[in-house]
Formats: C-alpha cells, structure tokens, sequence
C-alpha cells in the first residue's frame, strides 16, 4: 500500500518493471500502473523475497525492467 490507495497486481499481468535508481521505487505495468516501494527500502529478508518473487514471475516470462531516474 503505498499514498493510502489499495490496489492488487497479477505477478502475471505485469508487461514491464520500471525501477527508481538504488530500486527505491518499482512501478508494475499492465493494463494500468502500481507504484510501490521497492527492495531498497526493505528490510534484508523482505528485499530478498520480493527480488525472488520478480525473478519467479517475470523476470523467467521475460519481462523487461527499465530504470527511471525520474521516477519517485
């Protein structure tokens, strides 16, 4: 939940990953966008599972991730 919306993503919907530099910030993209936290500001363990969980399901489908350096 990130600015108080709630809002849930299919890890197989994702077309395109688009990171924040340092991974500060991810934005899923689909039919529409999710702005979310990244594994920078995680704990150790909770950046190591979402890293797993990007690579799992969409990183293996072929998933592009691109960095925005504008992207907050």
């Amino acid at each position: 939940q990130l600015f108080g919306a709630r809002h849930a993503m299919r890890w197989q919907g994702i077309e395109l990953i688009e990171r924040s530099p340092h991974e500060r910030v991810l934005r899923f993209r689909s039919e529409r966008r999710l702005l979310c936290p990244g594994p920078g500001l995680l704990s150790t363990a909770d950046r190591n599972t979402m890293r797993a969980l990007i690579h799992e399901y969409c990183l293996a489908r072929g998933v592009t991730v691109v960095e925005r350096r504008w992207l907050i």
